[in-house]
């Protein structure tokens, strides 16, 4: 395909990243930690990363393994962020 500058460009395959991990990332599956050494190929991860700085690349600080933590861990993060109940007015 064509880039911006009318350049022949490859697309590059869609799903696939490296990942920056140091001996602070968390490895999670389910709701326990496991080891980084748990991943396997085809795992479906959701993962977050800090920001890029001036000489300090970014990094992954959690990858969480499976679409079934995936689910609780957005339904967690749903709890926490909810709204406080209002007590209804008489």
């Amino acid at each position: 395909t064509k880039n911006y500058n009318g350049d022949m460009e490859r697309i590059p395959d869609i799903g696939r990243c490296e990942l920056r991990v140091t001996a602070d990332t968390r490895v999670w599956k389910g709701d326990k930690p496991v080891k980084l050494d748990a991943l396997a190929l085809d795992d479906v991860l959701l993962f977050n990363v800090t920001n890029e700085q001036k000489g300090i690349p970014s990094r992954c600080n959690d990858i969480w393994i499976g679409a079934d933590t995936h689910k609780s861990v957005m339904e967690a993060q749903k709890k926490k962020n909810a709204p406080p109940i209002q007590a209804k007015k008489k």
